[in-house]
């Protein structure tokens, strides 16, 4: 996997890795604030009824105000409502919010019905009805023509309970009839609240609530919701971003990659232009000053070749005058010198003289390849340059007279002194005088000659 898509994933990672742990805490204490919430208003409505239904607790006749002020609360509170004795059994039960909906009818207070004044609504009885149900033939056939009816109804919403009141003139109350209503929100939660009614030490009952309306739930759901969307949108800007960055990033590295082919193929004069700063910027001027210090050591051993060379061609010509020099004395030894003495003796000097000639140049072959890159200092030493000239040029008399060249030296009659290193001297005459001698066609003449300037 490359470069660029390991940072695209690692910048995805991140993102989830944030909006997870964030998410996460953001839930956990939203959720603890929700059921913080919750309890506490179910406390303070379990409060407020444990203080109605004391008084009601020490009556043995009080349990239908009992299971009245149960369901009364339960309709306001919109949760489940029992009344318990001190042993925590049931007196009145409210009965788990209706999620169709729940209607109560408030007709006028009449002795021929059964029940009790409503403690919320004096003059009147409270009755709750099914949906669908009408009222019940007792009640309907004791109220006359034109009493007022009060019908409170209640369904959940998906922000909490909604109600309506509306009052109605019965021209025959069994008519009366409650329609099916469909429900909206069921969600409830499963909180539990117990408060003692009287005395906490010694009560002599409990009011629980249970089965609110969970709006912290909805909010909770809400603010999954809203997570989900926003990991979802922070892995889209994780990969926008990533892919911005990562070709910014890969750019020059690519850049660097071409230009190492390049020099690799052999082209050491390319260079990498990065108009950018950081370690990139700083990786690609090292890279530069590398590639510029590689373009000189290899100029510098392209240097040292040719000097080699030059200095092996050197070496080569510089033995090739001696050697030729003892071949020819040799040969004329063997030859017309054979019954000479003196022609002997004069060869046999010059052989001499080539010899040590020859062992100068084999300890002195390092000093050639000084001398031609101007490293070697010369030994100065005040000599005659006729005599010079004329030691250089006698190993080459026997091989111009073979070719039939006439070799002249043109010296001044007086000494010419001059400080010089007059072994090294020698060498660059016999040099001279060698390619000289090569190139002057036979019956040719090669003239060496000092003068004063």
């Amino acid at each position: 996997m490359s470069i660029r898509w390991r940072l695209i994933f690692s910048y995805v990672f991140l993102a989830v890795l944030s909006v997870g742990v964030v998410g996460a805490i953001t839930y956990q204490l939203a959720e603890t604030y929700a059921q913080t919430r919750e309890s506490a208003g179910l406390r303070a409505n379990a409060q407020s009824i444990a203080l109605q239904a004391e008084p009601l607790m020490y009556s043995p006749f009080a349990r239908f105000e009992l299971q009245q002020l149960a369901d009364t609360s339960a309709f306001l509170g919109d949760n489940r409502v029992r009344i318990l004795d001190a042993y925590q059994r049931q007196i009145a039960d409210s009965g788990s919010p209706d999620t169709d909906g729940q209607t109560f009818v408030l007709v006028p207070l009449n002795s021929a019905v059964q029940g009790a004044e409503s403690p919320l609504f004096p003059g009147m009885m409270f009755f709750q009805l099914e949906p669908g149900m009408s009222l019940p033939a007792e009640i309907a056939d004791t109220l006359p023509a034109g009493s007022p009816v009060t019908i409170i109804e209640s369904h959940d919403g998906p922000w909490g309970k909604q109600f309506t009141f509306k009052e109605i003139v019965l021209s025959d109350a069994s008519t009366l009839e409650i329609p099916a209503q469909t429900p909206e929100y069921r969600y409830r939660s499963a909180s539990l609240v117990l408060h003692p009614i009287g005395d906490p030490a010694n009560p002599v009952g409990y009011v629980e609530l249970s089965e609110p309306l969970n709006f912290g739930g909805d909010l909770l759901a809400d603010l999954r919701q809203a997570l989900v969307t926003a990991g979802v949108g922070a892995v889209v800007l994780a990969v926008i971003f990533g892919l911005w960055n990562s070709q910014r990033l890969s750019s020059p590295l690519k850049s660097l990659a071409r230009t190492s082919a390049q020099m690799g193929a052999g082209d050491l004069s390319v260079r990498v232009n990065l108009q950018t700063g950081g370690e990139i910027g700083e990786l690609a001027n090292q890279f530069n000053q590398m590639a510029d210090n590689l373009q000189s050591n290899i100029g510098q051993l392209e240097a040292e070749r040719d000097a080699l060379r030059r200095f092996i061609a050197d070496a080569s010509h510089e033995l090739r005058t001696p050697v030729t020099a003892l071949k020819n004395f040799n040969t004329l030894l063997q030859g017309p010198a054979a019954d000479d003495p003196a022609a002997q003796s004069e060869f046999l000097s010059e052989s001499q003289t080539q010899i040590r000639r020859l062992e100068w140049i084999t300890h002195n072959l390092l000093d050639l390849s000084r001398l031609d890159a101007g490293l070697m200092q010369l030994d100065l030493v005040e000599h005659d340059l006729c005599e010079v000239i004329e030691a250089a040029a006698a190993p080459f008399k026997p091989l111009a007279a073979e070719k039939n060249i006439s070799l002249v030296t043109q010296l001044p009659d007086e000494p010419v002194l001059q400080a010089a290193d007059r072994p090294r001297l020698e060498m660059v005459l016999s040099n001279l005088l060698d390619n000289a001698l090569k190139f002057t066609p036979e019956g040719g003449q090669v003239t060496v000659s000092l003068e004063r300037v």
